[in-house]
């Protein structure tokens, strides 16, 4: 927050305390450990390490292991009242087109064995059902706290695609490397081979792109908290403006300034984490007609406010042409790195 992070931490309401998701006891301190277990009320488990390129044996301590220590952790808060871990829609990304219920989709006889088996060999037999080793250990995850006997309700909140904000705590908030969409866009445009126009070829237009703008997850995930909801939540496209894939690359078309597609592509900007084969071959292969069910939050729709998704004054096709012009802006300023003899700039796009 490039301008608002001051101000925020001046009002006193937020207090940080350093951790270590991949440590005992997150890697705090005693006496920050001993605040929390006499203090916190509600913990918000909103870690996770979003790299698409990451094998199964490294993303398991922060995707999986980290909350169930948390969890554990969290019996030992004397305060606490609820616990909400957000996960997402792609921890059901094993399931075919069709309805996605907001439900737990169990894909294990154990849970645990499969946890234990992935530890002690860093494989899976499930890997090749999910689009990225990311979307397992998020799964897993969901089937480890259903199954632990904790003395609090847990709710399990599952964002589909994350996009900037509409409102809070900026208009356009949030990086690059967490919006997918904008991540996707950067690895196709920059090969000349596996561009975006050989995507519209392979995939079903008709199908949903669920992408959904941060400020509105969050203030799902808030709402929630307050009605003290248990289960699984989703928050998808379907509680702001649910989209096709066809829908959304006419927009990018139509809005992406002239010249800037050229001018991307023959800088070759590109991405050290996933190539475009690899990002092609994984889209035409987890590309789901899915619908996801929203039921738990529509009614959200019709209430304004911090805790409400209805957007008074809000016309979501000014914001995307302006989200698109904001991301050409981007790009081209990316162009500028490009050194005088012609070599390709490789950005990284996942924190």
């Amino acid at each position: 927050m490039p301008e608002q992070a001051d101000d925020i931490i001046a009002t006193g309401k937020i207090q940080f305390v350093l951790g270590d998701m991949t440590k005992p006891d997150l890697g705090l301190s005693s006496v920050n450990l001993l605040r929390l277990r006499n203090e916190a009320t509600i913990v918000i488990n909103a870690a996770g390490d979003i790299s698409l390129s990451r094998d199964l044996a490294e993303t398991l301590p922060v995707n999986c292991t980290a909350h169930l220590t948390l969890a554990t952790m969290a019996d030992s808060f004397t305060q606490l009242k609820y616990f909400l871990h957000v996960s997402t829609t792609y921890a059901s990304s094993f399931l075919p087109d069709g309805v996605v219920k907001e439900q737990l989709y169990p894909l294990y006889k154990d849970p645990w064995e499969e946890l234990a088996e992935i530890e002690a060999t860093g494989k899976s037999s499930y890997t090749k059902q999910f689009a990225a080793p990311y979307a397992l250990t998020k799964h897993l995850a969901e089937c480890l706290l259903s199954t632990g006997d904790h003395k609090y309700p847990i709710l399990v909140v599952r964002p589909c695609l994350i996009s900037p904000a509409i409102e809070d705590p900026f208009p356009f908030y949030g990086s690059d490397g967490a919006i997918p969409v904008h991540s996707f866009i950067q690895i196709l445009l920059g090969d000349s081979e596996y561009g975006p126009f050989k995507l519209e070829q392979t995939l079903p237009w008709d199908a949903a792109c669920n992408e959904i703008p941060v400020d509105l997850v969050a203030r799902t995930c808030l709402a929630h908290v307050v009605k003290g909801t248990t289960g699984v939540v989703h928050a998808s496209a379907d509680l702001y403006v649910p989209r096709t894939i066809g829908e959304l690359l006419n927009r990018m078309r139509q809005y992406a300034p002239d010249g800037v597609v050229e001018e991307v592509r023959k800088a070759g900007i590109g991405h050290r984490e996933v190539t475009a084969p690899e990002f092609f071959s994984m889209i035409q292969q987890f590309a789901r007609d899915w619908k996801i069910e929203c039921a738990r939050s529509l009614h959200l729709k019709q209430m304004a406010g911090p805790l409400g998704l209805f957007l008074s004054g809000h016309d979501p096709e000014i914001f995307f042409k302006l989200r698109i012009e904001k991301l050409a802006k981007a790009l081209l300023g990316k162009l500028k790195s490009t050194t005088p003899s012609g070599n390709k700039v490789y950005q990284s796009l996942t924190p």
